[in-house]
């Protein structure tokens, strides 16, 4: 594995887990960004990319990209939507409604997450994408 494929992964993971830190304190926003970045850094991870050479900030266009080197699977493609679907929803530009995160949401989010970081770490485990 690449080293800076590596270093995304721990990072992506050390980011994960601080999520249930702003869970238990009720940070929901907070807890919501990082399960999406940390989502984001680990797609990335397997395409072995910064961020912005792709311009692309939707995470269901990464994991499609980075399913296509190492396959995909149909559960973490519902992930990651449900990570997207969150994170969008949490942060619309809606001034007079409140947040829209909340503890399951932000659980449910963050359980997701788990499951991509995990698929994207068997895939760089693996060497099935190829450079």
């Amino acid at each position: 594995m690449d080293s800076s494929a590596v270093k995304r992964m721990e990072s992506a993971w050390r980011s994960l887990k601080s999520v249930k830190y702003d869970i238990n304190n009720g940070y929901y926003e907070w807890a919501t960004i990082k399960s999406y970045k940390a989502s984001e850094a680990a797609l990335c991870a397997v395409l072995n990319v910064e961020l912005d050479a792709y311009h692309v900030h939707r995470l269901s266009d990464l994991y499609r990209m980075a399913s296509a080197r190492c396959g995909g699977e149909d559960d973490v493609m519902q992930c990651v939507s449900y990570v997207e679907s969150v994170y969008s929803t949490c942060f619309a530009n809606n001034k007079d409604t409140e947040s829209k995160c909340d503890l399951v949401t932000t659980i449910s989010s963050f359980r997701c997450s788990r499951t991509i970081l995990s698929w994207a770490q068997k895939c760089l485990s693996h060497g099935e994408h190829s450079d």
